[in-house]
């Protein structure tokens, strides 16, 4: 059994309460060597976003046992649609010829051999043009990359900061000790911390989405993720905890 971490609390309100104005946030928390992929509907007062992670991991492409490139692509073509996916982190789907759905497109993150995709419903949003309105990076050196982009929506509908990662392994030695400060030390989250308020400063947005493999411990809460961003408290929207083999 490989263990899938989820932080697991929700807010207790509906897509009509008006707490959804403040901002919110949605993070995937999960640590395994194969995983199933995660799917989140988001309310804000307004509408409903449908966001999915999934790091299928680098074996998958490489081995390619079994056709699992093949079936991961395939599955992709049939998620996309079925559940009208506003936004999407892809993590290690290394290969180099991928083509994302019609109705879909993505920016690519690279750092050394590790990628990140984020993926973008065409038909509901657009990439802001203004400057600033884009940084890629590692959050470690040459490791472990994150995209963090401002979207508009082309309804009129209010613009989105939507930051796609994949987190480093924090020390082993935080796996049984649920030491918060030793986590946090050595999670190594500063590089998207900053990337996520540099730009968040200068575009004055205030909605965040975090779409990522955290690699984090069953017990650190999303609001230890979020406080380690610097995101401001509001209306936190996050996975429940879920197992899988």
């Amino acid at each position: 059994m490989i263990a899938q971490s989820f932080s697991s609390s929700f807010p207790k309100h509906s897509c009509k309460d008006p707490a959804m104005n403040k901002p919110w946030i949605f993070t995937s928390v999960r640590r395994s060597l194969a995983a199933w992929p995660f799917l989140l509907m988001l309310c804000k007062s307004e509408s409903a976003l449908n966001l999915f992670m999934w790091n299928p991991h680098w074996q998958c492409f490489v081995w390619n046992q079994n056709d699992c490139k093949g079936e991961v692509e395939k599955a992709l073509g049939t998620f996309f649609p079925a559940f009208d996916i506003d936004f999407a982190a892809l993590v290690e789907l290394a290969d180099g010829n991928y083509t994302t759905p019609d109705g879909w497109s993505s920016n690519q993150g690279h750092c050394g051999h590790d990628l990140v995709h984020l993926v973008f419903n065409t038909n509901k949003w657009r990439i802001a043009t203004s400057p600033g309105s884009y940084i890629a990076g590692c959050m470690v050196p040459n490791d472990r990359p994150f995209i963090v982009q401002v979207f508009e929506s082309t309804s009129g509908g209010e613009p989105v900061i939507v930051a796609g990662a994949h987190f480093p392994h924090p020390d082993s030695s935080t796996l049984h000790s649920e030491d918060s400060l030793q986590y946090k030390a050595t999670a190594n989250t500063g590089p998207l911390r900053d990337a996520i308020t540099y730009i968040k400063d200068l575009s004055g947005v205030n909605k965040v989405i975090v779409i990522a493999d955290t690699n984090a411990w069953t017990w650190v809460p999303t609001s230890t993720i979020m406080e380690m961003l610097q995101i401001p408290s509001g209306t936190w929207v996050s996975t429940s905890l879920e197992r899988s083999c």
